[in-house]
């Protein structure tokens, strides 16, 4: 650039705020963010930073805080060691169980067992089929309300009183209903 090493009247240099470089004055351009730069690197304002956000209104129209979790699980313990092929087992109470209610016990080994109610009085269940393991041998240990001794209502029977047995098992009058 050997011609801008002479005497220019009226002219002087600036150095680029982006280069770095010497440029003479009539060469460069004041940016918008108050940069002096030449004019081949200088660059307009974004578009895009005039635009204005819009406020969006979130609120939710006539809103209800949310209702905590219940549930209602029927169940009893059971309050008294049975041995396996039994059908009556002592429970704490009967109340809300109906006669062909679906009931999950729990047995001795852990396994839940799934039999139907045919008969109660206030602190037995007569089930059936009858119980393939024993049920409640930790009562004598110590431990009562622990899961091993739980019965908790599995579903309503049809009709709630109705059912059809599909094994051979004896009724509340203790006839045989499948042989």
């Amino acid at each position: 650039m050997a011609d801008d090493r002479h005497y220019v009247p009226g002219s002087f240099y600036r150095i680029d705020d982006r280069t770095g470089f010497k440029r003479r004055a009539e060469r460069t351009r004041l940016e918008w963010d108050g940069l002096i730069v030449d004019e081949t690197v200088w660059e307009p304002r974004q578009p895009q930073d005039m635009v204005r956000g819009i406020r969006d209104d979130q609120t939710v129209p006539l809103p209800r805080p949310r209702q905590t979790d219940q549930f209602t699980i029927l169940g009893t313990w059971v309050t008294a060691y049975t041995p396996r092929l039994q059908s009556t087992i002592d429970v704490k109470t009967t109340t809300g169980f109906l006669l062909g209610d679906q009931v999950v016990v729990m047995l001795d080994e852990g396994d839940p067992y799934y039999p139907y109610i045919v008969g109660f009085t206030a602190t037995t269940m007569d089930l059936c089929p009858v119980l393939p393991h024993s049920v409640g041998r930790g009562i004598d240990e110590g431990v009562y309300f622990g899961q091993e001794n739980t019965v908790v209502l599995w579903g309503r029977g049809a009709y709630n009183s109705i059912f059809i047995l599909d094994q051979p098992c004896n009724d509340i009058l203790d006839l045989d209903t499948l042989t």
